[in-house]
């Protein structure tokens, strides 16, 4: 599947295994954890998040719970981060368009109201 990524994103995404992590993350802009790794409070993937440039960017696309410990590893070494309630908030808009014709409103604090459903708030 990495493989098939850097087909269609080209030169600026690298197929690596986890022996060439260190390597990678000093000139990583964006480190994205996209596997299940943090999902209800386990730890994160094993990547020193320290060797990333300090302009750097942390996501987990874990949302549950909020504050991952890859996260918090990520804003130990001052890296900024994005957590997963981000992405799956900005990914609904689209679908709430579509079925109501329009962007939500922005009166409505969707993210306050997540947080209160995730238990969070």
């Amino acid at each position: 599947r990495a493989q098939e990524l850097v087909e269609a994103f080209g030169s600026k995404v690298v197929a690596a295994d986890e022996t060439a992590l260190p390597s990678l993350l000093t000139d990583a802009g964006l480190v994205i954890n996209a596997t299940s790794l943090g999902l209800g409070g386990g730890e994160g993937p094993a990547a020193d998040l320290s060797l990333t440039p300090n302009t750097a960017v942390v996501m987990d696309m874990v949302y549950k719970p909020l504050r991952t410990e890859f996260l918090r590893r990520a804003e130990a070494a001052g890296r900024r981060t994005v957590d997963g309630l981000e992405l799956l908030l900005r990914q609904a808009i689209p679908t709430f368009e579509a079925i109501y014709g329009g962007a939500p409103s922005p009166d409505v604090d969707v993210r306050g109201l997540a947080l209160t459903l995730l238990g969070e708030a």
